[in-house]
């Protein structure tokens, strides 16, 4: 928790700084990938959808920092029916919802292009498979990096994005591939 009160403290400094500074919105959704390593040899995964919302202050033309709340979650169809498919993508279920604070850094220091986002949220989460059930909360990184197309008609704070998050729920590894739009 730490980590959280030090990340949200140098995000808060960073609104105190009086430079080129404009709000914005992010939402998102996207495809997560989840996986579990049973032991050294095996592992279960699973494939769900992501939903994503987050404010933020863009400072100067190469730097953002935000606060976002993300939801993550597997379809639950218990139509009785045994589906190939489902068995396929999804050897567990997984459901969870994150709050956090990141900083974005675009290279090469432009305000739309490739970019770097890394931050710490904190979530609570749930996986469940036929024989086992986990569930638990705590902290934990998240990083990634994407690319933001600048919209028409904008000074560069707004646009579509495309990126790519990486993160861990304990026993959970998470993958992410988040599309968006920022306001």
């Amino acid at each position: 928790m730490n980590g959280f009160r030090l990340l949200a403290f140098c995000l808060w400094l960073l609104t105190c700084i009086p430079v080129n500074a404009s709000p914005f919105m992010d939402t998102s959704v996207g495809l997560a990938f989840y996986n579990i390593e049973v032991d050294e040899n095996s592992s279960i995964s699973s494939v769900g959808e992501y939903a994503g919302f987050s404010i933020g202050q863009r400072f100067k033309h190469s730097l953002a920092a935000s606060l976002s709340m993300r939801l993550w979650n597997t379809s639950d169809e218990d139509d009785g029916d045994a589906d190939v498919n489902h068995a396929l993508l999804h050897e567990f279920h997984f459901a969870g919802i994150s709050l956090g604070a990141e900083a974005q850094i675009f290279l090469p220091l432009q305000s739309h292009g490739p970019y770097a986002k890394f931050g710490r949220h904190c979530w609570g989460a749930s996986a469940e498979d036929v024989l086992n059930v986990w569930s638990g909360s705590g902290c934990s990184n998240i990083a990634g990096g994407g690319i933001l197309m600048e919209g028409a008609n904008s000074d560069g704070a707004s646009g579509l994005f495309a990126e790519v998050l990486l993160t861990r729920f304990k026993f959970v590894h998470s993958w992410m591939l988040v599309f968006g739009a920022r306001f």
